[in-house]
């Protein structure tokens, strides 16, 4: 049994969709939601960051991240305009899949401090784990991403905090 989280907007007629790539069964819960004059700007996601060398790497050249790695994610760079520079913070679906060893993941605005604290966990190798988070924009528009265990990393933006 996995859990995650997501923020998404609703469609025109206030619905979602969920894709599944195997045949699976899904539970849903709704946590919350942001007002219509609240400051989020929800955004239909975009992949930023892919490590996998064999699915096309996106945002990241190079071997799947090491044990120690900071990978660094180009979020007003990368968006196409979504997110602007001003931007304060951004939502992110954040997966780490693969990993040589249990370990955690850590996600924080690029410039600061890295937080002793993991945005996911990871159980051993083979387990894939993913999270939704809400991160400061840091130094450029930077969101930084720390591995403790060697593992491939995927990001995807859902919204922004103009």
């Amino acid at each position: 049994t996995e859990l995650g989280t997501a923020t998404t907007a609703f469609g025109t007629a206030r619905e979602i969709c969920i894709f599944t790539q195997s045949g699976t069964h899904l539970a849903v819960d709704v946590l919350g939601v942001f007002m219509p004059d609240a400051p989020i700007a929800p955004l239909a996601p975009n992949r930023l960051l892919e490590t996998r060398a064999d699915v096309g790497q996106i945002g990241y050249a190079g071997a799947r991240p090491v044990a120690g790695q900071v990978v660094e994610i180009d979020v007003v760079g990368r968006s196409a305009g979504a997110v602007t520079p001003d931007a304060r913070a951004v939502v992110l679906s954040v997966t780490a899949t693969n990993p040589v060893a249990a370990g955690f993941v850590t996600v924080w605005p690029c410039g600061a401090p890295r937080p002793r604290a993991s945005s996911l966990n990871l159980s051993g190798p083979c387990d894939t784990q993913s999270n939704a988070v809400v991160v400061g924009l840091g130094t450029n528009g930077r969101v930084c991403v720390f591995t403790q265990s060697g593992t491939a990393l995927i990001a995807d933006l859902n919204g922004a905090f103009p």
